[in-house]
């Protein structure tokens, strides 16, 4: 979703491993990014899930977090 004349796009993504069995898993994940100095420079966070595989073959759930500063030079 774009809002403020396109200066701030915000994205939710999901997806389900899994599902209808025993042991599912289920993976989320959510990044911003806000255009500055006239969209010429971009800030970005991104959080949500992860699943490591384990050494049995199940996986195992974790989480990561990210930020950073990019340019726009498509635009």
């Amino acid at each position: 979703m774009q809002l403020f004349s396109r200066s701030l796009e915000v994205a939710v993504k999901g997806l389900g491993v899994g599902l209808g069995q025993p042991g599912a898993r289920y993976l989320g994940a959510a990044e911003a990014r806000w255009r500055v100095l006239a969209g010429k420079l971009y800030v970005m966070g991104t959080s949500g899930t992860l699943l490591f595989p384990e050494a049995d073959g199940t996986l195992r759930p974790g989480a990561f977090a990210s930020v950073g500063l990019g340019v726009d030079s498509a635009r």
